[in-house]
């Protein structure tokens, strides 16, 4: 599990085994609470976040193992929410162009950028089932959530979901994205939609506010949250209210 934290004075982040068999260690040393938005790669050896150390919020990478730290965007534009691509030769991220929000991707070998789409990107991105390409699911600006082809450069689908500005994240086989959106004042609803046609298969309530996004554990029984407290922190739940 990789996860962002203070636990040593500054906000950086740590990684750890999700059974919680041995302990969390931080593998970001940045002072002055300058990271966020992290993303591990599908291997797992590498990690994706954003960075305020040199002034401006670019996405940055290095090993989980705390060697080979480099700066990957560096431009005027404020980039953030960076994603790892399914092959873990790129990343997707939002950069800022003017007034227009774009989708970026970005070459981790050698730097090299190009604009997908139009638009914000706050989500996820995977191979299609049956390996003819890759999506990346994002909410809208809080406005809904699309589906996008990135080979084809295609609009597949644009749902709108009111109170929908968290990270869309797809399941493991990449056939259903779960969402969460605010339900009520303290508590929180994840929506589990069919990837081919953006509809809704079915809710889950949870009596908390979730922080961000709802992860998928393995074999797609359970999530994995950060649950929005006085003391935000991460849990991992099973049971569902179903509806």
């Amino acid at each position: 599990l990789l996860f962002n934290g203070t636990a040593s004075g500054s906000r950086n982040l740590w990684i750890g085994p999700i059974d919680n068999l041995a302990d969390a260690r931080q593998i970001t040393f940045v002072p002055g609470d300058a990271i966020a938005h992290s993303s591990l790669s599908p291997d797992g050896s590498r990690v994706a976040f954003v960075s305020i150390a040199t002034g401006n919020s670019d996405v940055w990478v290095q090993n989980v193992d705390g060697t080979n730290l480099r700066q990957l965007t560096d431009d005027a534009s404020p980039d953030s929410w960076p994603v790892w691509s399914p092959d873990g030769q790129g990343v997707a991220y939002t950069s800022i162009r003017g007034t227009q929000q774009e989708t970026w991707r970005i070459s981790v070998a050698d730097g090299k950028a190009e604009k997908l789409f139009d638009g914000f990107f706050r989500g996820d991105w995977r191979a299609q089932p049956g390996g003819s390409g890759t999506w990346i699911v994002t909410s809208n600006g809080g406005n809904g959530v699309r589906l996008l082809d990135v080979e084809g450069r295609m609009v597949i689908w644009d749902v709108p979901i009111p109170n929908a500005a968290s990270l869309p994240m797809f399941s493991p086989d990449g056939r259903r994205f779960s969402l969460p959106f605010q339900a009520g004042r303290d508590r929180d609803t994840i929506g589990i939609f069919d990837t081919l046609s953006g509809t809704r298969q079915e809710t889950i309530d949870v009596p908390f506010r979730v922080l961000f996004r709802a992860s998928w554990a393995e074999q797609e029984s359970a999530f994995i949250v950060n649950r929005n407290a006085t003391t935000s922190h991460i849990v991992m739940f099973d049971r569902f209210w179903s509806g």
